[in-house]
């Protein structure tokens, strides 16, 4: 397991092509991060470079989201991406949403959407 903040994710894998395979896993509501490989990182040697919210996290973190684009362009052509999953099945969606907020917020992710507004400062993130 690898944690951000005060929130447990599961163990890094590959981020799958797509959730084609996955329609048998139930729907899961949670955080995910998607993450890069980067030995500087401590205590484990992953990056995150996305975090988002869904009523579905198996869904929704794969090869087929709409920024998968911009993951692949800070990871690079040839560094894999990895995914870990965060199921919060007691939180609503605006909770969810406040979950990613402060999580973007803490480790300025650079794949996620810069908001004009200052989550961090309202989060009390610094």
């Amino acid at each position: 397991m690898i944690k951000f903040n005060d929130y447990t994710f599961s163990e890094p894998t590959a981020l799958p092509p797509s959730s084609a395979f996955m329609e048998t896993i139930a729907g899961q509501p949670g955080v995910y991060a998607v993450l890069v490989f980067d030995p500087t990182c401590t205590p484990r040697p992953f990056r995150p470079v996305y975090f988002g919210e869904s009523d579905n996290i198996h869904d929704r973190a794969t090869g087929t989201h709409e920024n998968h684009s911009s993951w692949r362009a800070e990871a690079g052509t040839n560094t894999p991406l990895y995914r870990a999953l965060c199921p919060l099945p007691g939180l609503t969606k605006a909770q969810r949403q406040q979950v990613e907020s402060l999580l973007i917020a803490k480790y300025s992710t650079p794949c996620n959407q810069k908001l004009s507004f200052d989550f961090a400062r309202l989060l009390g993130v610094r």
